[in-house]
């Protein structure tokens, strides 16, 4: 099996006021590269449904290098990294045209009854096609991040019709979204994040009212939770690393 690859440039509307590519539209890259790929190897969003199941995320890990201006040129790759038990990891790396390294990121994803509404085992012939890559994208990449001791609260978000996805609920880019907002506020910059890790516990829909809390972690991290106001159930749980340049 083949690496999936990709080429393409960074367009305006993708770029904040300084024309470099802003971090969550990096992170909706690797969304719509791994449906694109899973579509080639005939598993698409639509073929699943015919199976009652889709492809939810459950937890990624990105680390970046760089963030390209507008204008150049970007390949991004994607290969499947193995299925277990109820996960199937897939890695990530995009670089520039010239080499240079933007972000490499690992995925872990479940297949999810579109009825039931929960995760359900990774069938057979699906850890069979998804044969493991040698290589990963990033070295120890599991995904722990505890539970948030004495957050404070940060800005509420409704679930608009904008934010549902193909499968019924708050699309996991919008999450990527609500975390860094919830950081920018806080007095962080695009420029000095260096890694997110992000785990979706559990699914938000259409009218939702989400909160989001954070807490300092060290030195250099920020712990997030994004919540439902309506019965205060964990819905995300990330963390943000932030470098020199982070802050305000």
């Amino acid at each position: 099996m083949s690496c999936f690859s990709e080429t393409f440039p960074v367009r305006w509307h993708e770029t904040g006021r300084d024309e470099r590519l802003q971090v969550a539209t990096a992170v909706q890259y690797l969304g719509h590269a791994a449906g694109l790929h899973a579509e080639q190897l005939g598993f698409s969003l639509e073929a699943l449904g015919e199976w009652g199941i889709t492809w939810v995320l459950a937890r990624m890990k990105v680390s970046f290098q760089s963030r390209p201006r507008r204008g150049e040129t970007l390949v991004l790759d994607t290969w499947p990294y193995g299925g277990e038990r109820m996960l199937f990891r897939r890695d990530y790396r995009i670089r520039t045209a010239s080499g240079d390294p933007v972000l490499t990121a690992s995925s872990w994803w479940v297949v999810f009854g579109l009825e039931s509404r929960k995760v359900e085992p990774l069938p057979q012939f699906m850890k069979e096609r998804f044969a493991a890559f040698t290589e990963p994208a990033l070295d120890g990449a599991e995904v722990r991040i505890p539970v948030l001791k004495d957050p404070s609260a940060g800005p509420e978000f409704r679930a608009r019709l904008s934010d549902i996805d193909w499968n019924g609920h708050v699309n996991n880019g919008r999450f990527v979204d609500f975390v860094l907002e919830d950081a920018f506020g806080r007095g962080r910059t695009e420029d000095g994040l260096q890694g997110l890790e992000i785990a979706f516990r559990a699914e938000a829909v259409l009218n939702d009212t989400l909160q989001a809390f954070s807490e300092p972690e060290g030195e250099s991290g920020l712990l997030h939770s994004i919540r439902r106001c309506a019965d205060g159930q964990e819905l995300v749980r990330a963390r943000t690393l932030w470098g020199p340049g982070g802050s305000l």
